[in-house]
């Protein structure tokens, strides 16, 4: 009720890392995502999504045994994503590093050349960047290709749309790189990389201006 959570999309429930029983702990949180699913149920008469953090990936599967969860439901387990990660960097070395950056924003205040092309100079620019989620709108983004965006973005702003939140019969999902998708008239989310929070109003601006002025190519029926 504090929460207000009846009228919320979704609910995060997040675990204690430090905890020394990690069992208790995931079956603690398992127990309060149970409460918010039903007072929900009871109080909304609706779903809600719940995206529920686990130590033990083994109790992911009493998760949706206890609860019969949905595929609307998403559970992190904080030891799984250790290992992926760690298998991952063997195929993909420094992917680690990478992954660590984007989801980091306390950066280091270090002098750098930007237009350096030493290895330390690249590295320290590539660190200042983060993933940001930016809204489309649908009364200029519609009809355009993602990839002709993708494009502009990079080319104009220096930063790189690399994936795009679409909604599928009322379930946002994620693409990553969907070159060939057409937006819709409907409102878009997309995933980018920069170094600072993108001004949204004046990427709507090179937009209009820029999608306006293109050329298309002339079409013949034969």
């Amino acid at each position: 009720r504090q929460m207000c959570i009846r009228d919320r999309y979704m609910g995060m429930i997040l675990n204690n890392k430090f905890s020394k029983d990690p069992v208790a702990e995931d079956c603690k949180n398992i127990l309060q995502c149970f409460a918010v699913k039903q007072y929900v149920r009871l109080r909304a008469k609706r779903e809600i999504r719940v995206c529920l953090q686990l130590l033990k990936p083994e109790n992911k599967d009493l998760f949706y045994a206890s609860l019969n969860g949905s595929q609307k439901d998403q559970v992190i387990c904080v030891e799984e994503l250790k290992l992926y990660l760690l298998a991952k960097s063997c195929l993909c070395p420094g992917i680690n590093t990478i992954i660590s950056l984007l989801i980091t924003s306390n950066k280091p205040n270090v002098a750098f050349n930007r237009d350096g092309e030493n290895w330390i100079d690249e590295y320290f620019n590539g660190m200042q960047n983060e993933i940001y989620r930016i809204p489309l709108e649908p009364a200029l983004f519609a009809g355009i290709r993602f990839s002709w965006i993708a494009q502009q973005l990079f080319k104009e702003f220096n930063i790189i749309l690399f994936a795009l939140e679409i909604n599928v019969f009322g379930d946002f999902r994620v693409y990553v790189n969907p070159a060939d998708y057409i937006f819709q008239d409907y409102k878009h989310y997309g995933y980018v990389l920069a170094a600072s929070l993108p001004d949204i109003e004046a990427i709507n601006s090179m937009i209009s201006v820029s999608y306006t002025h293109l050329t298309l190519p002339t079409i013949y029926s034969v």
